[in-house]
Formats: C-alpha cells, sequence, structure tokens
C-alpha cells in the first residue's frame, strides 16, 4: 500500500456554486458519503476498517500516514456517517459504519443492477445459441441422401 502521507489535502471544502433551493444536487443526504468516498485515502481507510475495528494510533500505523492527517479524513468520515468512534478510556476505537453504503447502493447502484442483469442474460441467451448453432454437426453426404 502507497502511504498517506503523499496523500493530497483533504477535501473539507462543503460549498458549492449552486444555489440551494430544494431541488438541488446537494440537498441529496447521500451528498457527505459520496464526498467522503470520492477520496482514495478515505477509501483506504474504511478497508482497514472493513477488516476489523482499530484505534486510531493502529490506523496511523496501518496506513504509515502522521496522526494529524488521518484525523483530518476520519472526521470527513465520521460527518458521513461511514466510521463510528468509540471512547475506550483514553483510546478511540474506530468502527467501519456499513449502513449509509448500504443506502447508496439501494438508491443508486440496485435500480440498475436488474438493468445489466437483464442485458447479461439476453447477452448469454444469444452466445448460446451462436455456440449451439456453429457447434451442429454437418450432415455427412450419405446422410443427406438418406433425407431427401
Amino acid at each position: 500500500m502507497k502511504p498517506l502521507r503523499n496523500a493530497a489535502p483533504a477535501d473539507t471544502s462543503t460549498h458549492t456554486t449552486e444555489s440551494h433551493t430544494g431541488d438541488s444536487p446537494t440537498d441529496d443526504p447521500s451528498e457527505p458519503v459520496w464526498r467522503a468516498l470520492a477520496n482514495p485515502w478515505r477509501r483506504r481507510i474504511l478497508d482497514v476498517l472493513r477488516e476489523s475495528p482499530r484505534t486510531t494510533g493502529e490506523l496511523t500505523d496501518v496506513l504509515d500516514t502522521t496522526r494529524h492527517q488521518l484525523l483530518v479524513h476520519l472526521e470527513i468520515l465520521r460527518k458521513a456517517d461511514l466510521v463510528l468512534t468509540v471512547a475506550e478510556g483514553r483510546v478511540r476505537r474506530n468502527y467501519l459504519n456499513a449502513v449509509p453504503l448500504r443506502m447508496i447502493h439501494d438508491r443508486w447502484l440496485s435500480r440498475y443492477e436488474s438493468l445489466w442483469s437483464d442485458v447479461l442474460l439476453d447477452l448469454r441467451a444469444d452466445l448460446e445459441a451462436e455456440v449451439k448453432a456453429a457447434t451442429r454437426p454437418v450432415p455427412t453426404a450419405e446422410e443427406t441422401s438418406l433425407a431427401g
């Protein structure tokens, strides 16, 4: 894995040039999740947390990054509700919260899954028909004379 030390600064901006009229894309409650997932370093943090909960110090070691940079990324992940941090005495343990990911899946990805499933099933049927037609044995001269 590449170290986080070389990562670009975390995108902490929340402003857009769009108006905030109820129909704006920025009113989408999944927007913080998309913003958090847009950064490869934050996706790496989620991958590590998927394996098991980690303390902030453990994450710093595993990802070979500075504590400050990790905390900036963790804060963005917390705001997106992708990471839950529980204080256990002096230690803070970070947990992956997959619920927002499931909501993204249900809202965005699942509606396209059925389209692709249908297309892929049709493609499979077409290809199997072509293979079947191409592998049909060619009748011998004797078989053609008997048939006619």
